[in-house]
């Protein structure tokens, strides 16, 4: 079962009030930037003398390591899928100096020249003479409920534990901002 946690009360109200309490693909991949956890459910409720609306969305960051050969028959060899925790590499926009082989680096500060719901950053691997792509570090925001529909923080909490268990993922983290119905 899940734990549950409460998202840090000031950068959410701050975060509200940047967008205006609008759940958009955007406004979700600005708070991803305010989640530790690389898989998680998250659930943020607001309505202040109004119906409830809710944000319900699972969080999942890893690195997606290519198959080694492109030669490969699609279908057959799958990626691999690794905790970005548990990976050792160089950030930065530019390579390290000095790589030793096998290296890792992550290139950052490059911005996708199209809007998707997740955020990929490239990783190159450096095999002795030059930089290879080796994979890329996905940041995905799986969205359930995106606050359209009324829905209260008791029913959606519900639907997080639930999709929490079937996706195994540890953490669910909270905001309830919502009155109605509350005396």
């Amino acid at each position: 079962m899940a734990k549950e946690k409460s998202l840090d009360l000031a950068a959410v109200q701050t975060w509200l009030a940047a967008w205006k309490e609008s759940y958009s693909d955007a406004a979700v991949r600005d708070l991803l930037s305010l989640i530790p956890d690389n898989d998680c459910m998250v659930v943020i409720t607001c309505g202040v003398g109004c119906p409830p609306r809710s944000l319900v969305f699972r969080r999942w960051r890893r690195v997606v390591v290519l198959p080694p050969t492109p030669t490969t028959q699609a279908g057959r060899v799958h990626p691999a899928v690794l905790d970005p925790d548990r990976v050792t590499m160089f950030h930065g926009p530019t390579p390290p100096i000095a790589p030793i082989t096998d290296q890792l680096w992550l290139k950052e500060g490059v911005t996708p020249k199209w809007s998707v719901p997740w955020v990929t950053q490239k990783i190159f691997r450096w095999d002795g003479t030059e930089w290879l792509l080796h994979g890329s570090l996905r940041d995905e925001a799986m969205i359930h409920n995106q606050g359209k529909q009324e829905c209260g923080f008791a029913e959606a909490l519900a639907g997080a534990r639930a999709l929490a268990g079937a996706n195994r993922c540890p953490i669910i983290y909270t905001f309830d901002d919502s009155t109605w119905g509350n005396a």
